[in-house]
């Protein structure tokens, strides 16, 4: 998550440094025997899309490309070994997009990705044991 927020304050450098980290990373997923069997083009084609966007250095591009890999590699490590993990990480990714869609004005975006934030919160609450209610968890139901 370096890379969106290097690319609000445009660093490119250092974006540069870490989308090179991404790519080795990337490559060794191949090897996780977990990872190896799953359907990685998706992946492949955010990657790509991200590499475009920060050799444009485009920040709004590379932000929105990198919350989009984001979502390939929770998508693939669901596949792979399924967790609540996954689910904390998707909140996070509706949160950046509800953002973005927020900064560009995108009433239909913002619309679209409360509801996501919403369904995955009601999805992962009823996971939760019985009497682990706690005041933030209500404060997050009211809202």
């Amino acid at each position: 998550m370096q890379i969106y927020s290097l690319a609000g304050s445009e660093n490119w450098e250092r974006i540069n440094i870490r989308l090179k980290q991404l790519k080795q990373v990337d490559a060794r997923l191949t090897q996780n025997s977990n990872f190896a069997k799953l359907n990685k083009a998706p992946l492949e084609a955010s990657i790509q899309s991200l590499e475009q966007a920060v050799n444009a250095k485009d920040a709004q591009a590379t932000m929105q490309s990198t919350n989009e890999m984001v979502a390939k590699v929770l998508d693939l490590a669901e596949q792979a070994n399924p967790s609540s993990l996954v689910d904390t990480m998707r909140l996070g990714y509706y949160a950046r997009k509800l953002e973005m869609a927020a900064i560009a004005q995108n009433s239909d975006e913002v619309s679209t990705s409360a509801k996501a934030i919403q369904q995955t919160w009601e999805s992962k609450k009823s996971q939760l044991p019985e009497g682990t209610g706690s005041p933030e968890v209500e404060q997050v139901d009211h809202w």
